[in-house]
């Protein structure tokens, strides 16, 4: 009935623009009896209001407190503390503003960071460069440059630096925000036509070479500019002081330190995710399938309705060409789903002590067989499991030691409350093998109960083929609709892409702890050598001396490189501490590793102390290579 202009999107702003906009009275979900419209319970609704003229947002939130306590009080079921609040309308949603905040600000802190680390360094990198030009600056002044003109000269290079670093951060912003932009979530807080820079961010970019240059540049410049401190670099050449500015020190240090603290946490994740790999899920992912079928889109709200269209859907997938089991269930392992409740002998319900928190899943008969579990003892859920027999449970290994430790669970009773007000007795008729959770990081125990005395409409359809997944996604797709064309289109998928994505969490904290781990540990080396080679230049005469009054070079190159590691130490200390809290405080997810495993943390430190000493072997080798007599014959 209309057509809305191109580039609009309504309230989703961060979202490409939707393609179809349809009324919410006509939705599956609201048009068939018994759907969203008649659940109080439901939470899904997003309302967007305008405000009159002069109206406030507390004002509006005042208004729709009134009215929910109304609700509160008409239907205590299902409104009893509930309330409402209004938000600004902004290009992030309200119910994420929040978290987008705190990312986008997180996001802001790291980059400053760096920022500030990589001033930091080449700093000091610049510091080192001008003590090796004392003679060349102690002419210029010698002829006549004055305080002043020398300064500007030393900025201009620093500031020639700054800006052949922005050009090429530039253009390789150009490129990586392409990248960004394609992989980049949607629900991240920037729109996606903004990731490529515009006039203001390149504007903001040469701002910030210049105030770069300020950074880097203003103290080796004031500091090589004083008269005295030429002369007291005579001396100290001379005297062979060893100290280099604190602050340099200690960055470079906790650069070291924020190394290994990154570089320990992307380990950790990586390992977790090889034990993940070779971890016994309790069923066969390979050659399963999975799709998700929403009846209740098709008007199906009870088994007696649904039962038809499953058994043709059942009939028309397993007639196809290499299937060899179909069957449905309400939840698969590593769906990252899940339902969750509590049970407890239905001898024993008053005994605190018995109850077990499960993951329970409903499941029809040939279940057990398609995702590839054994039955145990027993068996699996049959075709007369249904509303008219005695509710039956199959339940895991592991439950079974936890409630009847030492005893046979076959015939016991189990009691599991299926609702708040619902609480219902079920003979166990089956043992299985321990299986995955929902979640990979989480290892609850299962109960299944029969599909067909516990029907939802939200279930799953699951099918094992002896052909490659993907040959099987469209027969299997076209069959479910043959069966019933009102179904919302299915969507199949391989149950190895579950798997995958049950560990995403691990992965994506691998890439980008092991990323920022990377960048730390090079900005780490390039603090490291600009602090090393600062001390060997600043201590030439030293050098030399000691060399004329008969040490060796080798012992020379041990000393520098000694003084390296003495820079890397403390922060490699504190970094493998804060590693420690850090991985106790994610170790549901190492699932397999401990948080202290010593692989990790000792390949680490060897690696971060590794890449210290190939920092500081440049430095080394100039320190080693001095010749005595040029040396004390210098300045």
């Amino acid at each position: 009935v209309g057509v809305t202009p191109r580039a609009f999107k309504g309230h989703r702003t961060l979202t490409t623009a939707p393609d179809l906009w349809l009324p919410v009275a006509q939705h599956p979900y609201m048009a068939t009896d018994g759907g969203m419209a008649d659940d109080r319970r439901a939470q899904w609704a997003l309302v967007l209001a305008r405000l009159r003229p002069g109206a406030t947002v507390d004002a509006a939130t005042a208004a729709l407190r009134t009215v929910f306590a109304r609700l509160d009080a008409e239907y205590p079921e299902s409104n009893e503390g509930r309330s409402a609040r209004a938000y600004a309308f902004g290009p992030v949603p309200a119910y994420g503003r929040a978290g987008s905040t705190v990312a986008l600000g997180l996001l802001a802190t790291l980059t400053g960071l760096v920022l500030l680390i990589i001033c930091g360094n080449v700093t000091g990198m610049m510091l080192a460069r001008n003590a090796t030009r004392s003679q060349e600056i102690a002419v210029r002044m010698a002829l006549g440059s004055g305080r002043r003109r020398l300064v500007r000269h030393l900025l201009v290079e620093a500031l020639t630096l700054a800006l052949m670093a922005g050009v090429l951060g530039t253009l390789a912003a150009f490129w990586g925000t392409r990248f960004a932009a394609g992989a980049m979530n949607t629900d991240f807080p920037v729109p996606p036509g903004s990731y490529r820079p515009d006039a203001i961010v390149l504007a903001f970019t040469l701002a910030l070479a210049v105030a770069t240059t300020l950074a880097i540049g203003l103290l080796p410049a004031v500091r090589f500019s004083r008269p005295e401190l030429l002369s007291s670099l005579k001396e100290d050449a001379g005297g062979g002081s060893r100290r280099v500015g604190r602050v340099h020190r200690w960055a470079a240090s906790a650069q070291a330190g924020l190394a290994v603290f990154l570089l320990v946490i992307s380990v950790l994740f990586v390992r977790a995710i090889g034990t993940m790999g070779r971890k016994d899920l309790g069923f066969t992912p390979q050659h399963l399938l999975v799709s998700h079928l929403d009846l209740s889109s098709a008007g199906y709200s009870s088994l007696a309705e649904a039962a038809p269209v499953l058994t043709r859907i059942e009939q028309t997938v397993r007639a196809l060409p290499g299937v060899t089991s179909v069957s449905f269930a309400d939840g698969l392992p590593l769906d990252l789903v899940g339902n969750f409740t509590s049970v407890s002998r239905a001898d024993r319900p008053e005994e605190a002590e018995g109850h077990v928190r499960v993951e329970f899943t409903r499941a029809g008969e040939g279940y057990f067989e398609g995702i590839g579990t054994s039955i145990l003892r027993g068996r699996g859920f049959e075709r007369s499991d249904d509303a008219g027999s005695d509710r039956v449970a199959v339940v895991t290994q592991g439950l079974a030691r936890q409630l009847w430790p030492g005893e046979d669970p076959l015939g016991r009773r189990l009691r599991i409350p299926m609702s708040r007000d619902r609480h219902e007795d079920y003979s166990v008729v089956g043992v299985v093998p321990d299986v995955a959770s929902s979640r990979a990081t989480e290892n609850w125990p299962n109960v299944f109960v029969a599909l067909r005395q516990e029907f939802t409409p939200s279930v799953m359809l699951v099918v094992r083929g002896t052909t490659e997944a993907s040959a099987l996604i469209r027969p299997i797709r076209s069959a479910i609709l043959d069966a019933d064309s009102h179904i919302a289109f299915p969507v199949v998928v391989p149950s190895t892409s579950l798997v995958a994505r049950s560990m995403e969490g691990q992965r994506s904290g691998s890439r980008v702890a092991g990323g920022l781990g990377v960048l730390a540990l090079l900005l780490s080396a390039i603090g490291v050598y600009g602090v090393v080679a600062f001390a060997v230049a600043s201590r030439t005469r030293e050098i030399g001396l000691r060399m004329a009054m008969g040490a060796s070079p080798g012992r020379v190159s041990r000393e520098v490189l000694s003084d390296a590691l003495r820079v890397a130490l403390p922060g490699l200390a504190v970094g493998l501490l804060l590693a420690v809290g850090a991985s106790m405080s994610m170790r549901a997810m190492l699932v397999g590793v401990s948080p202290a495993d010593p692989v990790a943390f000792g390949g680490v430190v060897g690696a971060v102390l590794v890449v210290v000493l190939l920092a500081s072997l440049g430095p080394a080798r100039r320190a080693s290579g001095t010749q005595p007599m040029r040396a004390l014959r210098q300045n």
